[in-house]
């Protein structure tokens, strides 16, 4: 099946079925970086952060080898992934934009995210300093879009993402009761 009639089946029925945070807290997230984004001046966020990615859509893969990113203006956001992760993007995300490329087909990358930012956008915040950001990227982009200027982002996610929700700190407590049980269950279980 091709990649993009596999979302389209997917979308309609399973859409966000895995996504680990009801979509009021996504919402709430986004609209702080959007305020953020409004104080900094930047016109869109390029991030490909798998952890700034998940922060803002639930997405979550193992596949830490190809190209994803997450395209943010005030008005839209694009997840883009590679065609073999079309299941994770609709299963765990309820973004209403996913471009898929082909993993053998890396040239198709740049063309959907110059689109993405090709609206009005004068600066894009990127994170300069992660590995995720691959060079051949931002070279494209920076070819084919002179006008627009990328800038490092400051650390904007990570600043908004130190301030914990409240739907975020109930897990933490889960997450410290669940280790807690499985600390009790080893010590139980440890013989000389």
């Amino acid at each position: 099946m091709d990649f993009n009639a596999y979302q389209e089946a997917l979308s309609s029925q399973l859409r966000g079925l895995e996504c680990p945070f009801p979509e009021q807290e996504f919402d709430e997230r986004l609209a702080r970086v959007r305020d953020g984004m409004a104080r900094e001046d930047f016109g869109a966020l390029l991030l490909t952060d798998p952890s700034d990615i998940f922060y803002l859509t639930g997405y979550s893969t193992f596949e830490v080898s190809v190209h994803v990113a997450l395209v943010v203006t005030q008005e839209d956001l694009l997840l883009q992934v590679p065609s073999i992760e079309m299941g994770p993007a609709m299963m765990t995300t309820r973004v209403a934009r996913v471009s898929g490329y082909r993993w053998e087909g890396i040239g198709e990358v740049l063309e959907p995210l110059v689109q993405a930012l090709n609206d009005g956008v004068e600066t894009v915040g990127i994170d300069a300093w992660h590995g995720s950001l691959r060079q051949g990227v931002l070279e494209g982009l920076q070819a084919r879009m002179p006008g627009v200027r990328f800038l490092n982002n400051g650390g904007l996610l990570k600043q908004i993402r130190i301030v914990k929700s409240d739907a975020e700190i109930r897990c933490l407590r889960e997450s410290a009761r669940i280790t807690a049980e499985g600390f009790r269950a080893a010590v139980a279980a440890v013989q000389p």
